[in-house]
């Protein structure tokens, strides 16, 4: 298998793994939406609960997942610019010296 082939296997991996990383942004960013209550905007909305707000309210699970993802996205994307450049380049074939 010579070498751009393997580059272009790597750039499909990668790709499938972003695009199944997207996808997957759905699950904790839905759970945020749901279950967030952010005690900044209760504040500001001189909203005091009584016995204050349950700790899954905080949803600090879903908040990692998603810095996670984010920084795997960006690598990967980087990854694949790297990699879409290696492609680019020209194969480079061995010198041969011929001696006299």
């Amino acid at each position: 298998m010579n070498k751009s082939k393997k580059l272009e296997k790597m750039l499909l991996v990668s790709t499938i793994t972003l695009t199944a990383l997207i996808i997957l942004d759905y699950l904790p960013l839905h759970d945020i939406y749901r279950d967030y209550v952010s005690p900044s905007l209760l504040n500001s909305l001189n909203i005091q609960p009584l016995s204050g707000l349950p700790e899954w309210t905080k949803t600090e699970l879903e908040w990692n997942a998603v810095t996670v993802n984010y920084i795997l996205k960006i690598l990967l994307a980087l990854g694949n610019v790297v990699l879409i450049i290696l492609l680019q380049r020209p194969d480079q074939k061995p010198k041969t010296s011929k001696s006299k």
